[in-house]
């Protein structure tokens, strides 16, 4: 979270008891997901990109698109066959999305 805080102008305070309608809450989950305000970072998911990616879902509505965003998965992720899992609809951009840190872009 403080990675967001240095990187845009989100602002996070701890709220102990209660999950406000604005807040995220987060759990120890199985695997890493977002929805509906919760977020689950479970085992292999603690690494800051994927931490970062998950507080994204929550916090990204009305952003304009961004290849370089934290957002996306890796450009050379596979599907099977040796296909892409994501295809840009410019080739150039292929090795750029997926990036896991900030971008110039970003909030």
């Amino acid at each position: 979270m403080s990675k967001w805080e240095q990187e845009t102008c989100a602002r996070f305070t701890r709220q102990n008891d209660t999950l406000e309608s604005s807040g995220l809450e987060f759990i120890n989950g199985d695997g890493c997901w977002s929805l509906a305000r919760q977020i689950s970072i479970g085992t292999g998911c603690e690494g800051l990109g994927t931490v970062t990616h998950e507080i994204g879902h929550d916090c990204r509505e009305g952003i304009s698109y961004d290849y370089g965003s934290v957002m996306h998965y890796v450009g050379t992720a596979i599907l099977n066959n040796d296909t892409f899992l994501i295809m840009t609809a410019d080739p150039n951009y292929q090795s750029t999305i997926g990036h896991r840190v900030f971008q110039c872009l970003e909030l």
